[in-house]
């Protein structure tokens, strides 16, 4: 009983996190679902926000040049860190309608950035 109610309340995060992503307009196609979020909405972990990396000309025009910013839950931004932002574009899986990012590039990107954060989520990704 208490796993069915950690996914519920890990599917009713990701639906809040998504409806605000949502109110922000940004076209579909110009951004992917980053960090934790692919690990949320695979019910590995409860992300406590949204990382969203936006194509640079589509950031740069609905938000400036400021980055990273936080609106809510979501932050945005039209770099990230250890990765090319067209390597992030070229491995997208669309899952209910929103690009995420391929798992297998959050793992090489926890991996390389190998935080405590990061260490705790490869765990998850590499169940034992």
């Amino acid at each position: 009983m208490r796993n069915l109610i950690k996914k519920i309340l890990k599917e009713e995060t990701i639906k809040r996190f998504l409806t605000e992503l949502d109110a922000l307009n940004i076209p579909k196609e110009d951004y992917v679902i980053f960090g934790s979020g692919p690990m949320g909405i695979k019910g590995l972990l409860e992300p406590a926000d949204l990382d969203v990396v936006v194509r640079e000309n589509v950031y740069k025009e609905m938000f400036g040049d400021k980055e990273p910013i936080r609106i809510g839950n979501i932050e945005l931004s039209y770099t990230w860190p250890k990765i090319k932002t067209e390597e992030i574009f070229k491995n997208i899986n669309w899952v209910q309608g929103y690009p995420f990012a391929d798992i297998k590039l959050v793992r090489h990107y926890k991996k390389e950035m190998n935080r405590e954060k990061d260490i705790t989520d490869l765990k998850l990704l590499n169940p034992e």
